[in-house]
């Protein structure tokens, strides 16, 4: 974030918007949607809401690192977290 900037909404949905309009013209498609957000006509990229949380120190990162790098294996899309394509899990000593 900017200096005296902590509008994390703004800057979340600019990034999301970017980040979508990349992934659907690449030709990926979105994720299953919520009954009210299909009527809608909505693409289930992004859930419908997201959650803040500043980091606290060192470990709060290292929890929550890790929390996103074990996700895709935990969900059953790979069987070792190295497996992940967007992975940055081999760019770190964690052992």
């Amino acid at each position: 974030m900017p200096e005296g900037d902590e509008d994390f909404s703004l800057h979340w949905n600019m990034l999301k918007e970017l980040f979508s309009k990349r992934f659907l013209a690449a030709g990926e498609r979105g994720g299953l949607l919520e009954f009210s957000r299909f009527q809608r006509d909505e693409v289930g990229v992004w859930p419908h809401r997201y959650w803040e949380h500043a980091i606290r120190d060192e470990l709060d990162f290292t929890q929550h690192l890790d929390y996103i790098r074990f996700n895709p294996m935990k969900h059953g899309l790979v069987e070792r977290v190295v497996d992940w394509q967007w992975s940055t899990f081999h760019r770190y000593d964690i052992l």
